[in-house]
């Protein structure tokens, strides 16, 4: 089931009688077939061989997916030889994957029409197991495009550096909500869980082969350093295809990107101010980083309302950032101990009177509606 924002993202210029290719949807389909999409899926394998590999993994509804028309796992146009055919092709939690990025966007466009649109749906690697893992760079993009044409495997370094930083959060799985800083002493890495890791590795890095491939995230990005990447590649020549648009939602493990065919003309400013924004991102996981740097700089009485898990994200963030906040807020008659992380607990009605206040809600999904009326009510300015 798709959240809203995805499935405004997927149907934006899209209708029924588009053609479409879907690459890889397994049972997540941006357009399914039964919901009655010109669709046509490319897969590496069948609809029944993908059925049964996923028939007993957790979060898989085998059952949903659907048929494939094309077995292909890489160089698409060729196999599929349906040059200038597609209004949109489209894949979703893939591109992380492919061994050649330019070769796989240059596929799609001898797949596309003339204005044909490609949709992709791309992890966050501020909110998952890629968080310690450097963004792709357009040097290693270039030199797989380069110097990698006849393999079917990503680089060994590449292989290395899954093994050596890509982490787990004990308590949420691999994905983590909000950002991975907050997690620091319920982070685990491989090495943490396997005293004989070396020898795995060692063993990892002999059976090796170009040939036979190996599925991990060779691409690690967020939105920022992906918009880079792809204008990079477009001034460069290697691609014809630009941004058209990106969207992305507070605290999800994903962004979505629309890609059209444009050749673009180099503007430096523009190249550096996206530097400047990607190197701004990593703070921007907190929700609402800048709404919290003006409240600092107005020097606002920081408190931060809950004294849960949720507040402690909020404790570990502020820490990073240095910044200082007067003590925790509860809900009138709900105070069970007198100091959370050594500050002061209050409840709500304690500091109704004060003037300069800006609340930080660290507080669960399902009461934030209320606490929310509460804080309007008395007018207190808050942020979550």
């Amino acid at each position: 089931m798709m959240n809203k924002i995805k499935k405004e993202f997927a149907c934006r210029g899209v209708d029924k009688d588009s053609l479409i290719l879907e690459i890889g949807p397994l049972c997540f389909p941006m357009y399914p077939k039964s919901d009655g999409y010109n669709v046509e899926i490319a897969d590496y394998l069948s609809g029944e061989e993908l059925r049964q590999k996923y028939k007993d993994s957790i979060g898989y509804d085998a059952d949903k997916i659907e048929e494939v028309d094309f077995v292909v796992a890489r160089h698409y146009a060729s196999s599929i030889g349906k040059k200038g055919y597609y209004d949109v092709i489209a894949a979703s939690h893939l591109i992380e994957h492919v061994v050649d990025i330019i070769e796989f966007i240059n596929d799609c466009s001898t797949l596309l029409k003339d204005d044909g649109k490609i949709k992709l749906v791309i992890p966050d690697k501020r909110y998952e197991f890629d968080y310690f893992r450097e963004e792709v760079s357009i040097r290693t993009v270039i030199d797989n495009h380069v110097y990698r044409t006849k393999a079917n495997n990503h680089s060994i370094g590449t292989m290395i550096d899954v093994l050596l930083n890509q982490v787990r959060v004990k308590e949420n799985g691999t994905y983590v909500p909000n950002s991975g800083i907050y997690f620091d002493k319920d982070m685990t890495f491989r090495w943490d869980e396997n005293n004989d890791w070396l020898d795995d590795m060692d063993s990892s890095i002999k059976e090796y082969s170009d040939e036979k491939y190996c599925d991990m995230h060779s691409g690690v990005f967020t939105p920022k350093s992906f918009e880079i990447l792809i204008y990079q590649l477009n001034i460069l020549g290697y691609i014809d295809f630009k941004i058209d648009e990106i969207t992305t939602e507070k605290n999800s493990i994903e962004f979505y990107v629309t890609l059209k065919r444009e050749r673009e003309k180099f503007e430096g400013k523009h190249l550096a101010d996206l530097h400047i924004q990607h190197k701004k991102e990593m703070f921007e996981s907190f929700s609402n980083y800048e709404e919290l740097m003006k409240a600092v700089l107005a020097k606002k009485r920081l408190y931060i309302y809950g004294t849960g898990k949720a507040s402690d994200r909020i404790v570990r963030f502020l820490e990073l950032l240095e910044v200082t906040y007067e003590g925790h807020i509860v809900s009138n008659g709900h105070k069970d101990k007198e100091y959370c992380h050594e500050h002061k607990i209050y409840e709500l009605g304690e500091i109704s009177q004060e003037q300069n206040v800006c609340v930080l809600l660290g507080i669960s999904v399902q009461f934030r509606e209320e606490v929310c009326r509460q804080l309007e009510e008395l007018h207190i300015e808050y942020i979550f």
